[in-house]
């Protein structure tokens, strides 16, 4: 049952109701012109609280039929916004779902590896060659490797120099790590271009070294790269690096692969 239902009902009522006590008022106020003139102010009562209760209840039926065409022409204004709000977002849902099918999928981008006829390069399609930049891991020892490399320093008492000759971005991490390994192990390392550390100049050193060099550094020195698993070329005899020092013992950190 809709909300204007028990409204309209109880107007329907009422308005019965006032028919009933609209007739009798009729039928007493057409008596009151045929009776005697001196007795009216007694028979008028009965006429007049009918004629009243009529006009209270024709109002009451007024007032709730007015009230249940309101309710029902607001029912309707929400039904009517419901039914366009339900068909808005009916529509939306449609067109999310064909927005797949509408918008074509970006170019996809891959790496053209190589060009062999044979290869797995030609295997699938080709979309576009692109550079391939390998980064090359770091050196830097682990908290393991740096256990490794300290035990075996244990014992030593050599010293060294040891310089950075290359531009990867580890060679000063890896600098660093060594230099704080050694005087940790009290060894008398000379850590030149390490901040806080030795500086020289100039310096003369191989050209464009790969890799890390030992010259001439010391049997725990060298068991401490072996350990650790960090390769040291090693060189026969000391490094001759400056025309003012005789030659020493040193390790020189250049790049781990070759520059173009």
């Amino acid at each position: 049952m809709s909300q204007e239902a028990p409204i309209f009902l109880s107007a329907v009522f009422h308005q019965w109701i006032a028919y009933v006590f609209l007739l009798p008022a009729i039928i007493g106020v057409i008596n009151l012109t045929r009776a005697n003139p001196f007795r009216i102010p007694q028979r008028f009562l009965v006429p007049l609280g009918l004629l009243l209760l009529f006009l209270a209840c024709y109002r009451a039926w007024s007032s709730e039929y007015q009230s249940a065409e309101s309710l029902a022409t607001a029912n309707r204004m929400l039904k009517n916004a419901n039914d366009s709000l339900s068909s808005q977002v009916t529509t939306l849902r449609a067109q999310l779902a064909a927005c797949p099918k509408q918008i074509p999928c970006p170019k996809q981008t891959g790496i053209n590896v190589g060009r062999d006829n044979n290869g797995i390069a030609n295997n699938g399609p080709n979309y576009g060659t692109q550079s391939v930049k390998v980064v090359t891991p770091s050196r830097v020892l682990d908290d393991k490797q740096e256990t490794k490399f300290s035990e075996a320093l244990q014992g030593s008492h050599g010293g060294a120099w040891m310089f950075m000759d290359g531009t990867d971005s580890d060679v000063m991490p890896l600098a660093t790590q060594l230099c704080r390994l050694f005087h940790a192990a009290h060894l008398r390392v000379n850590c030149v271009g390490v901040p806080n550390e030795a500086s020289l100049s100039p310096v003369d050193l191989p050209n464009n070294p790969v890799g890390i060099h030992c010259y001439g550094v010391s049997d725990e020195i060298r068991k401490a790269f072996q350990d650790s698993g960090l390769a040291c070329v090693n060189e026969d005899g000391a490094l001759t690096f400056s025309t003012v020092l005789p030659a020493n013992a040193a390790i020189v950190i250049g790049d781990a692969k070759k520059k173009n």
